[in-house]
């Protein structure tokens, strides 16, 4: 879904939407922020940032185990 809908941004975000919304997200920049840079419609920018953020999602804290002899 987010590869078919960043299609029609290309013009406003360049050849690879879905990094240029990666790195926004990693900043932090909240989807009205994103829809104000970009002018467009916060529902759409809500849409593609909700399926990236979803993907990475953190998951369970991993244990870290030192060995020492």
């Amino acid at each position: 879904m987010l590869e078919s809908c960043t299609l029609e941004f290309r013009d406003k975000m360049g050849p690879d939407p879905k990094r240029v919304l990666r790195c926004f997200v990693d900043l932090g920049l909240s989807d009205h922020e994103i829809a104000r840079y970009f002018d467009i419609p916060k529902p759409q920018i809500s849409s593609l940032t909700n399926a990236l953020r979803r993907c990475s999602a953190p998951g369970p804290p991993v244990a870290v185990f030192i060995h020492r002899p």
